[in-house]
């Protein structure tokens, strides 16, 4: 079950360009403390929306006590380390998404 949507206060953020969903960006949906999942648009990517919505979900991370962000499956990790000084931990890949999709389906059996 996705949390990104009924913790109090909610954790995740969209962006929208009139009508249309930009991007989104979560935290606690996935585990408490996890930043993410985030996406935004191919055609949106490098105008700011991604950074916008990663500094505003780690600015609310802070808000409501958190010391630090893990950012679970990290992609572009250069767009970490430039826009929030993130850092790679040593050997966390593939951390709790290790058969994450098998333990789903298991559990439903």
């Amino acid at each position: 079950m996705c949390r990104g949507f009924c913790p109090h206060p909610c954790g995740c953020w969209i962006a929208t360009r009139g009508a249309e969903i930009v991007g989104y960006a979560c935290y606690d949906a996935t585990a408490p403390d996890f930043f993410g999942p985030t996406r935004v648009l191919d055609s949106e990517q490098g105008h700011g929306v991604g950074t916008a919505l990663l500094l505003r979900c780690l600015t609310a991370m802070r808000e409501h006590g958190y010391g630090y962000a893990i950012i679970g499956s990290v992609g572009p990790v250069a767009f970490y380390e430039k826009n929030c000084h993130a850092t790679v931990i040593p050997d966390s890949d593939p951390g709790i998404y290790k058969d994450f999709l098998r333990g789903m389906e298991k559990r439903g059996q």
